[in-house]
Parts: structure tokens; C-alpha cells; sequence
């Protein structure tokens, strides 16, 4: 009997780690929509606060580049472009079908130049002189580079890949420039510019939110439960606080390979 006990409390750390393991939820992320995510996950921890979320948001090329080079194990992927997601990218294997094998649409957002008050030519700038204005001398323009979806953004619009300006690393260093008046006008997602009340100009160019559950994903059914509050009218109404506009009903690519549980939430492509 001893000895049973001494077998019994060698399994508990074991025991202990397969339950832990069982209850989390990893999420690689676009950082285009932390606001929203951040938001997301919260209250999905207060419903089930046994589940423990492990997320990183990064550049959308970070987020595929974990998936395929790195060969990380991750439980959900969203991106800015669905196309990352299903088609080649810089010669490497397909995310679609090698990593998975569908995604649902959820959300767009604009590219904006947001500024404010006191930016120059603040009062002078629509949506009808916005380039001649950005392209003075003394005004000072921000952005960032094309691997982030407004930097991509800003270059589509501009038609070239250097648009006016500095490029920065980050949305908050151009948030904190243009708070203190070293930059005038920066390129932003629509979104950014609503939640930190910005001054804005909408652009041309639509970007558009997609998510998808890769193959082999070790949590399935706690990144199941996730879609549901992100596709759901929870998760719609976060995303609209947040500046974004959902896609209603969400549109979903390889539908027949959707997990049964979440195709009441998405309508046909």
C-alpha cells in the first residue's frame, strides 16, 4: 500500500501538467487588431477562467512565419490578409492546404491619414487634397512599413511603395510623435484613428480581417469556443466599439472542411 502511495504522488505533477496543458488556448495574432482582441480575450477568460491564453500579436508575415518556419504549435491564426493565408508567399508552402484548410472573413477596416487639431493644414485637408497637402514641404507624415496592413495601405493609395514620410516601427511611436507634434499627419487604420479620437481622412483602400483554426491545432475545441464569441453578436459588438466593421455574416473560404460547430455563425461565400 506504501508503495501505491508513493506511485500515486509521483503522478500528480504529471497529472497536473496534461490537465494544464489541457486548458489553454494559443493565439497568434495580427497586431492590427490588439484592441479588439485584447478585449476578446478578456472576456473570454472571465467565462472560463480555467482556460489560460497564450497570445502574441505581430506583423502579419511574423504571424505566418511562426506558423511555417518555426513550426510553432498554435490554436488561432488572424491576419489582415486572407491571402496570406491562402495563397504562395516569398516561395514558401502554402498555408492553404498544408497549415489549413479554411478561413472565415470577419471584419474590414479602412486606411485613414489621421491627424489633429494641431497639425498643419488641419483645417485645410479633405478627402479631395489629402496628397498635395501630405506632399508639402513643411509637413511632417508618418507611417509604417508595407509588412503592417496601414503601411501596405498607404502604399497602395500612393501607388508607389515610399510614400511621403518616415516609416516608424511601431502604431503607438506614431500615436506618441503626432501627440507631441514631431509628426503632422500619419497613415493609420481607421480603427486606431476612431479608438484614440483622431481627426481622419478615409482613403481608397479596404482591408479586410480573417481568421482560421491551422491543422493540428493541439486546443481545438478551446479555439472552437473562441470563434464562436468572435463570430458571434458579442464579438461583432466588440469589433464595432473597436472601430471595426463586421462582416455580416461572416464569409467563410472552404466551407465544408468548417468545424460543425461554427458554421451557424457564417453565411455563403
Amino acid at each position: 500500500m506504501r508503495s501505491k502511495g508513493w506511485v500515486a504522488l509521483l503522478l500528480i505533477p504529471f497529472i497536473l501538467a496534461c490537465s494544464w496543458d489541457e486548458v489553454r488556448l494559443v493565439i497568434f495574432y495580427d497586431e492590427a487588431l490588439k484592441g479588439a482582441m485584447e478585449k476578446l480575450m478578456r472576456r473570454f477568460e472571465k467565462v472560463y477562467p480555467r482556460i489560460k491564453i497564450d497570445a502574441e500579436p505581430s506583423k502579419p508575415l511574423g504571424v505566418v512565419c511562426k506558423v511555417i518556419d518555426l513550426k510553432r504549435e498554435v490554436d488561432l491564426v488572424a491576419l489582415s490578409d486572407p491571402k496570406l493565408i491562402e495563397k504562395m508567399l516569398m516561395r514558401r508552402k502554402l498555408l492553404m492546404p498544408s497549415y489549413a484548410e479554411w478561413y472565415v472573413k470577419f471584419a474590414v477596416d479602412r486606411i485613414t491619414v489621421a491627424f489633429t487639431d494641431k497639425s498643419r493644414y488641419a483645417d485645410e485637408i479633405d478627402s479631395g487634397n489629402w496628397r498635395e497637402v501630405l506632399s508639402r514641404d513643411d509637413v511632417r507624415v508618418g507611417r509604417l512599413d508595407p509588412d503592417n496592413p496601414s503601411g501596405r495601405g498607404a502604399a497602395l493609395v500612393w501607388k508607389t511603395n515610399s510614400p511621403p514620410g518616415g516609416v516608424y516601427r511601431s502604431t503607438d511611436e506614431l500615436l506618441k510623435l503626432l501627440e507631441e507634434r514631431k509628426l503632422d499627419y500619419i497613415f493609420t487604420c481607421l480603427s486606431t484613428a476612431r479608438r484614440h479620437r483622431l481627426r481622419y481622412v478615409e482613403l481608397p483602400c479596404e482591408i479586410t480581417y480573417a481568421v482560421t483554426i491551422p491543422r493540428g491545432a493541439p486546443h481545438l475545441r478551446h479555439a472552437i469556443m473562441f470563434l464562436q464569441l468572435l463570430l458571434g453578436e458579442e464579438g461583432r459588438r466588440v469589433l464595432k466599439e473597436e472601430g471595426y466593421q463586421p462582416i455580416s455574416p461572416p464569409l467563410a473560404k472552404g466551407g465544408s472542411k468548417l468545424p460543425k460547430e461554427l458554421k451557424r455563425y457564417v453565411g455563403k461565400r
